[in-house]
């Protein structure tokens, strides 16, 4: 039978995903017609890369979206990869005559490395124009930005896929080479953005969402004024770019919550999510830039149980965080290293499984570790396993470490710093392993703790959710006599009961224990177990061998 659908095991619980297949680069993202429109690299009906078509989904809040038909298919050019939309409320293109506040212009690459344009006067349906710059110099040549600019009173297009260039035009359909930038990107974006406390704006060139540039345009060209600002010190953070419109004109970046190197691993039918909606601003201190990236105000209309509330709690050898049973909350802390204590938080605290945060403050690093998880990929618990920042840059109280840190089924967002510093990782932690623990040096002083479960953008009451998760997808035994295997079951939300039965137990037994089954052969043959939670059922296939005699 199977779980529901979006309640498979990893499926975040407040982050987009598609319902049913690949998905990775945010697209043309913006604010169109009363509605959030987001476009994405989508695989229909795959969970691996190909036949890349843009997706749709609309929101009215951000956090919880309608995914439609896709808007962009693969043509004679190739598939349809990444690229941006901007709106043309004041029909410049004159492609939208007599259409109320009219229209969208989306720019796409191709898997041919060409840049073609699209148009759509209600953000649904796209009619294309075609390619209009027909590359035959780079080898990588992708990923435009495009946006009106009022400096020059022209279409502006950033191509990247290798050194950043800009291509200008009066009429959308004849490009010109206006300036080359000696930053090697891919998805990139470009974008005007005031310095907080000032009336000085300044261009922000991003790459990939890893880093970015802050600088000067003067209509044709970019300088960059500032050294490379990290966006992301985590590896599941790519491809970011941000809404060409917003309803409160806040600047807003999306990211894919993911990296090539396991994006492969898929976890279900699905594959791949977004990360949350970040709100930027720029700061300025001693000519040094650094980039808030806040989650959204929306995120708040989540909230459900506040499970810990402290303020000036001391430690001493207890877990202040021991009435946390969830996968889906929020965490605010405030620490005070004054006094140079170290401090470990381990989330998904389960049996053998975690992933832990370190603050090493006689350094000021933060360090992640998700080299515990059971059930993680490899990559993740050994290349991928350790990703680290120091805290001597930031522009806030240096005795004071203000943490906020979102935890998903399928993923922890760390943001410190009055969020100029933000670490992203997937993961994959068991169903059961739902705590979250804090170990440090005695006295250490938490000036406030905070810890309020989220809710599913899926489901409006998770306790009437029926899901059950095991960790493994079949089992071999043999028939000789001896204690069974362990399999780990879990369920939906932690709280659900389960039964588990054999469909013939004179194959195989099976018995309940403390964190899932144990089956046991009993003869050569073939069986399923049967686990049940409320009106869904999973079946475990079960082979008997015979057991191998030992001559005497």
């Amino acid at each position: 039978m199977g779980n529901p659908l979006y309640s498979e095991m990893w499926r975040p619980n407040y982050h987009f995903t598609s319902a049913d297949s690949w998905i990775n680069d945010p697209n043309g993202l913006t604010y169109f017609r009363g509605e959030y429109h987001i476009y994405f690299q989508l695989g229909p009906g795959r969970t691996s890369p190909g036949n890349i078509h843009w997706g749709h989904a609309t929101s009215d809040d951000l956090i919880h979206f309608t995914e439609h038909e896709p808007v962009l298919a693969p043509d004679e050019s190739g598939d349809m990869w990444s690229g941006t939309t901007c709106v043309d409320a004041e029909n410049r293109s004159g492609l939208f005559e007599g259409v109320e506040g009219g229209g969208l212009i989306a720019a796409y690459s191709t898997s041919s490395q060409n840049i073609g344009l699209a148009y759509s006067a209600d953000g649904y349906t796209f009619q294309k124009i075609g390619i209009v710059i027909d590359n035959t110099t780079y080898e990588a040549f992708r990923d435009p930005k495009i946006f009106f600019d009022d400096i020059s009173g022209r279409w502006t297009l950033l191509v990247a896929g290798g050194q950043v260039r800009f291509y200008q035009s009066e009429d959308l359909r004849n490009w010109t080479l206006v300036s080359e930038n000696i930053i090697d990107t891919e998805c990139s974006d470009f974008f005007p953005l005031k310095v907080e406390g000032s009336e000085t704006v300044m261009w922000v060139l991003t790459c990939a969402c890893r880093h970015a540039y802050v600088g000067e345009w003067d209509g044709t060209a970019f300088t960059v004024k500032s050294k490379q600002i990290p966006l992301n010190y985590g590896p599941d953070s790519y491809a970011g770019i941000t809404f060409s419109a917003d309803r409160e004109d806040r600047r807003l970046m999306l990211s894919w919550l993911n990296q090539w190197s396991y994006a492969r691993i898929v976890d279900g039918t699905w594959a791949g999510a977004n990360t949350l909606v970040h709100a930027l601003t720029l700061v300025e201190k001693d000519g040094k830039y650094r980039i808030r990236q806040t989650p959204v105000k929306e995120y708040e209309t989540l909230c459900r149980d506040v499970v810990v509330d402290l303020k000036n709690y001391t430690y001493h050898n207890a877990n202040p965080f021991a009435d946390v049973n969830s996968q889906s909350y929020r965490l605010r802390l405030q620490v005070d290293l004054s006094q140079r204590k170290d401090f470990t938080l381990s989330f998904y605290n389960g049996e053998n499984d975690r992933v832990t945060l370190f603050c090493d403050a006689s350094i000021k690093m933060i360090k992640t570790d998700r080299s515990a998880s059971v059930l993680g990929i490899d990559d993740m618990k050994k290349k991928f396993a350790y990703f680290s920042f120091r805290l001597d840059e930031q522009f806030d109280n240096d005795d004071i470490l203000d943490l906020e840190i979102y935890v998903d089924t399928y993923s922890i967002e760390v943001y410190a710093l009055g969020y100029s510093h933000v670490l992203t990782l997937r993961t994959q932690p068991m169903t059961t392993s739902r705590g979250l623990s804090l170990e440090a040096e005695d006295g250490l002083v938490l000036l406030s703790a905070n810890v309020t479960t989220l809710g599913s953008i899926y489901f409006e009451n998770e306790d009437e959710v029926d899901a059950v998760y095991l960790d493994k997808e079949s089992l071999q035994l043999t028939a000789d006599g001896q204690e069974g295997e362990f399999v780990r079951v879990g369920t939906y939300g932690g709280h659900m009961p389960y039964v588990a039965e054999s469909q013939d137990d004179t194959v195989a037994e099976v018995r309940t224990v403390d964190g899932g089954i144990i089956v046991t052969g009993k003869r050569p043959g073939d069986t399923d177990i049967k686990i049940t939670v409320g009106s869904t059922y999973v079946l475990l296939p079960v082979k008997v061998e015979k057991a191998e005699t030992v001559s005497p």
